[in-house]
């Protein structure tokens, strides 16, 4: 599905999706500062920023204790929301067009600690 209303985001600057076919070179992919997720920091957003690397779409990001829903525990919303935003940022950078979740399910093998970067 096309989104007509979508207008060229701002251009910014490791969660993995692998990007079949993509050049193996780096490309810095556009954000949204409204985002929750890559929208700007100080707007209270993630600021998580996104770029694809040898077919690869890729982004780092550390939680803390703002991120915790327990002691100890980052949130699950969290990183159920990165992990969607990586599947959005795979299928830009397959096909230049966006995509919207419809459903997303996600199973927690291991809580997630604050400041850990994977």
């Amino acid at each position: 599905m096309k989104l007509a209303s979508v207008k060229p985001l701002t251009m910014c600057y490791p969660l993995m999706a692998e990007v079949a076919g993509m050049e193996k070179s780096e490309q810095v992919l556009p954000y949204y500062r409204q985002c929750f997720v890559c929208g700007e920091p100080r707007l209270g957003r993630l600021g998580v920023r996104f770029k694809v690397v040898d077919g690869t779409v890729r982004a780092t990001f550390t939680p803390t204790e703002k991120h915790v829903g327990f002691p100890g525990i980052v949130h699950g919303g969290i990183i159920t929301a990165l992990l969607d935003e990586a599947m959005v940022w795979a299928a830009y950078a397959a096909t230049g067009q966006f995509a919207l979740s419809g459903e997303i399910t996600v199973r927690f093998l291991k809580p997630l600690p604050p400041r850990t970067s994977r």
